[in-house]
């Protein structure tokens, strides 16, 4: 709904729609050129590109699009229809990106469903963390070297079955 409404808002907005005749009136060949026409995309956290170019009519058309397009949220042109961004959850090789489009009056409990975007992250197998989950893994751990030392001295003396098991609990504090 709040996307619908930004993108009926745009297309009935003189200015939005007195910018993008300039850029049609200025770049005829570059704007009306292409079915689709995409902006350039912003490297990951806003790393510094090369900058606007003006050498040449394309790379002009390019930097005068690409602020036309961060003045009014937009991803891409399809003729004279707006493309606007929208709010999305990326799964990358480094991590889990959420984008929320400036234009969007963000509420976290309708907007997104953060449960699912956990799941997704916690796919890489990512364990929980925080003091209560790193001091209990840390306790496992210690369990576990013990649980082991003990079984090791259980097969030395040649224990089976429930004999065995008794053995490894008796001889190391924690079970």
């Amino acid at each position: 709904m709040k996307y619908e409404e930004y993108e009926d808002a745009l297309r009935r907005s003189e200015e939005f729609q007195a910018d993008w005749q300039q850029i049609k009136d200025s770049f005829p060949e570059q704007a009306l050129d292409k079915k689709t026409i995409r902006r350039t995309l912003i490297l990951e956290r806003n790393w510094e590109r090369d900058g606007a170019r003006f050498e040449n009519v394309s790379q002009s058309f390019q930097a005068v699009f690409d602020l036309f397009c961060w003045k009014y949220y937009l991803w891409a042109m399809e003729g004279d229809q707006p493309q606007l961004l929208k709010a999305s959850v990326v799964f990358t090789p480094l991590g889990t990106q959420i984008f929320i489009p400036g234009y969007l009056s963000f509420d976290s409990k309708r907007d997104l469903d953060f449960g699912k975007v956990a799941k997704l992250h916690r796919a890489r197998g990512v364990p929980r963390q925080g003091p209560g989950f790193s001091e209990g893994r840390k306790e496992a751990a210690k369990m576990k070297v013990l649980a082991k030392q003990a079984d090791q001295e259980a097969r030395k003396k040649r224990l089976k079955g429930d004999k065995r098991y008794a053995f490894i609990c008796s001889n190391y504090s924690g079970i």
